[in-house]
Order: C-alpha cells, then structure tokens, then sequence
C-alpha cells in the first residue's frame, strides 16, 4: 500500500524540488558561463601568448638572419676594400721600389762617369803638366835639371 502524501508536504516537497532544480540549473548556467568564459579567455590568452610568440620568433629569427647577413656583408666590403687597398700599396711599393732602383742604378753610373771624369781631368793636368814641363825644358834646360821653377 501506498501512502500518499498530504497536499501540504506535497507542495513543500515540489517547492523543494523546483529550488533545487532551479538552483542546479542557475549553477549548471553559472558554470557554463565561467567555462564559457574561461574558454574564451583561454583561447584569447592563447591568442595573445601564441600568436605573437609565434610571430615574433620568426621575426626576431629574421631579424637576426638579416642583422647576420648585413654584418657579414659589411664584413666582406671592409676586406675587399682593405684587399684592393693592399694591393695599390703593394703595386706603389713595387713601382717606387723599381723607381729607387733606377735612381740608385742612375747615381751609381753618374758617380762612375765623375770618377771618370776626375781621372781623366787628372790625366789631362798629368799630360798638360808634362807638356808645360817639356816645354820649359827646351827653353831652360839648366833651371829645369837643377828643378828650379
């Protein structure tokens, strides 16, 4: 047998039971709000912590590449110019050096004809001397053997 409830309990008991229905469902939406929420907020976390992270690092990868890559650049226009630098010097050494030598060769031969030269001045005031000598000693032949001047 079944006991049925008296109206009172019965509508206390419905009472009860549409609270805690109601009240389960305020916290099923409040809970589905903060999860919504949360999810959002996730994916917007997700966005702002990914996305741009996942942007700048090809970025800041680009940008080292390309700082790289200038630097290199610059690195190898410094040596060619220092190289073609290097190379003018060293054909201006060369040129200077084959200079001095043609200078060096045009002393050496400008000292040989002046000493030359002296001997043959030397040889010519020998020759004249002698012909002076020769001269005085037909005309005086008694001073010169005595070596009077």
């Amino acid at each position: 047998m079944r006991v049925l409830p008296t109206p009172k309990k019965q509508e206390n008991s419905e009472e009860a039971l549409q609270k805690s229905s109601e009240a389960s469902s305020q916290e099923d939406t409040d809970m589905g709000e903060e999860t919504a929420e949360a999810v959002a907020n996730i994916g917007t976390a997700e966005e702002t912590e990914e996305t741009p992270a996942e942007n700048t690092e090809p970025r800041a990868a680009a940008n080292t590449e390309t700082a790289a890559i200038t630097e290199s650049a610059a690195r190898a226009e410094e040596a060619a110019v220092d190289e073609r630098k290097l190379r003018e010097c060293g054909e201006v050494n060369t040129q200077l050096r084959d200079s001095i030598s043609d200078d060096e060769a045009e002393i050496v031969r400008l000292k040989v004809r002046v000493l030359n030269s002296k001997r043959s001045m030397r040889k010519v005031g020998q020759t004249i001397r002698h012909i002076l000598l020769r001269k005085e000693q037909r005309e005086n032949p008694a001073q010169v053997s005595r070596g009077l001047p």
